[in-house]
């Protein structure tokens, strides 16, 4: 996994997202609820971890278990849905998000792993007697890891979204990703590969990881670009779309930060494929 630090000016902290759906405490007595049907049982992973999760909850959020609870399936009839091949953390986090989103209870800068420097370098370092040559070494305070475990279970819980064929936990996880890389300074060479192979070739997700490259890859990581693992449509789509920003004589590069904190809410949200809300209308909240 390769991060890139994106630097920025400090600037006061301004948020473009303007039209959140406004909270809603009075509500008609006749709105459905989602706790109103009985739970059904879900065996997860090897350890056959076993979740409680609400009929009409579940079955509302995921085109998954919305057909395999039919009548017409086992499922339906048992009301006991097994996932053997599911992770048992992802999916905690999944049923967690269900009940009490749109937050996701990701640790922030979670197992952030540092590059090391041996024996041999630091006594090299340590015999060079110039600022210059002492600043060169980094500290772990400004260094960028090499690996972030938070992507992996990024990762992770977007293959079990479209596992389970539901796109608000899909956007919610859109929006963590934003959220992330802004609080972060820095992207991931990695976000190509963890979208395309499970996003529809129209979706707003693959858009994400185009404006990406374009808005704020470094020169250096297109330099690296033919020597990285990126799926092929992605380096299509970036082709055509720097093309397009070349003829009209706009191709500026922004930091991170800057370029996220004036995306509007949806702008990258699968559910403007269809007719459906947004997740944080669904739930009329503010974040």
């Amino acid at each position: 996994m390769s991060l890139v630090k994106s630097p920025r000016k400090r600037c006061r902290f301004y948020s473009g997202h303007e039209e959140r759906a406004q909270k809603k405490l009075r509500l008609p007595m006749t709105t459905d609820s989602s706790f109103g049907s009985f739970p059904i049982t879900i065996i997860v992973g090897e350890a056959q971890k076993t979740y409680f999760v609400h009929e009409t909850l579940i079955s509302n959020s995921s085109s998954f278990f919305s057909n395999a609870l039919k009548e017409v399936w086992k499922e339906g009839v048992t009301r006991t849905v097994e996932l053997p091949h599911v992770d048992n953390t992802n999916f905690q986090i999944y049923v967690d998000w269900l009940y009490t989103g749109p937050r996701l209870n990701f640790t922030k800068n979670d197992d952030r792993v540092y590059p090391t420097v041996d024996d041999s370098a630091e006594t090299v370092a340590d015999e060079q007697s110039t600022t210059q040559n002492m600043l060169q070494i980094e500290t772990p305070a400004n260094k960028t890891p090499s690996v972030d475990h938070e992507w992996t279970r990024w990762h992770q819980c977007y293959e079990l979204g479209n596992y389970l064929q539901d796109i608000d936990f899909k956007d919610a996880l859109i929006d963590l990703a934003t959220e992330k890389m802004s609080s972060d300074e820095e992207y991931t060479h990695s976000f190509p590969g963890y979208i395309y192979p499970t996003s529809p070739a129209q979706s707003p997700h693959r858009k994400l990881a185009v404006d990406i490259a374009v808005k704020v890859w470094h020169k250096e990581s297109f330099l690296e670009a033919p020597k990285a693992d990126h799926p092929s449509e992605f380096l299509a789509d970036l082709v055509a779309e720097l093309g397009s920003k070349a003829r009209t004589g706009y191709l500026t590069e922004t930091s991170v930060f800057d370029y996220f904190k004036a995306v509007a809410p949806c702008n990258y949200h699968e559910h403007v494929l269809s007719t459906t809300k947004c997740y944080l209308e669904k739930r009329a909240v503010n974040i």
